[in-house]
């Protein structure tokens, strides 16, 4: 009996110490496993922080209104400013400043400025300066060489239409001033140079305008922009 109780307890004994020495190497498995998956996390964290968050860009170029109305071209200049907010930073909200100044030339004869009518000239300066808020996406990741990207925005344009003319004699100069409400559409295409990315962009922006200067029209244009965008 004394004999069965010793075998016993020694066999006892030893599945004690081998689950002794189980236990550590699986908690060990796990911690390991444990601090793979914080790894893991703190490396998205990091990448995702890396990305830029800001954007400052001047952008500036054609300014074609002809396919919507009477102007003419002129210049566009653009300054932007956008930060993302999601999707690694490739979604991004943005606010921009813009300036164009489109004529447009009139000549032709009104019989009031002589017995057998007279020419007379005019030249209509539209000078708008606009403000965008919208969103704009990046189509591949922040750190690729080419970055193309696409974006709508609302945009408010503060307008002075300026007429001058003469028919022998000068005019004067007759304004008008407006806010007009329209919306634009772009894509472009980045390029990484140095410390942002070298800009080249479509836009096409558009709005209805009705000041007695320039009767019922729009102020549309299309756009072809250049510019260089400081990614902080």
């Amino acid at each position: 009996m004394n004999s069965l109780l010793v075998k016993k307890s020694v066999i006892a004994l030893a599945a004690l110490a081998v689950a002794m020495a189980v236990a550590p190497t699986r908690a060990r498995a796990g911690t390991g496993s444990d601090a793979a998956s914080e790894g893991q996390v703190a490396r998205a964290a990091d990448d995702h922080s890396s990305a830029p968050a800001f954007e400052l860009s001047l952008k500036a170029g054609g300014h074609f209104p002809q396919i919507t109305n009477k102007l003419g071209t002129n210049f566009d200049a653009i300054l932007k400013f956008g930060y993302g907010v999601a999707v690694d930073r490739r979604l991004q909200l943005f606010i921009d400043l813009g300036y164009s100044q489109p004529t447009h030339d009139t000549s032709a004869t009104d019989p009031r400025l002589g017995m057998t009518g007279a020419m007379y000239q005019s030249t209509l300066t539209v000078r708008a300066l606009s403000t965008t808020v919208g969103g704009q996406f990046f189509f591949l990741p922040m750190n690729s060489f080419l970055l193309p990207y696409g974006g709508l925005g609302l945009q408010l344009h503060f307008v002075k239409s300026t007429v001058t003319g003469s028919g022998g004699n000068a005019f004067g100069d007759n304004d008008e001033t407006s806010t007009q409400v329209g919306g634009a559409g772009f894509g472009g295409l980045g390029l990484h140079l140095g410390p942002g990315i070298l800009l080249g962009e479509l836009r096409f922006a558009y709005a209805g305008i009705g000041q007695k200067v320039t009767g019922s029209a729009n102020i549309g244009a299309l756009s072809v922009l250049l510019g260089y965008g400081l990614l902080l």
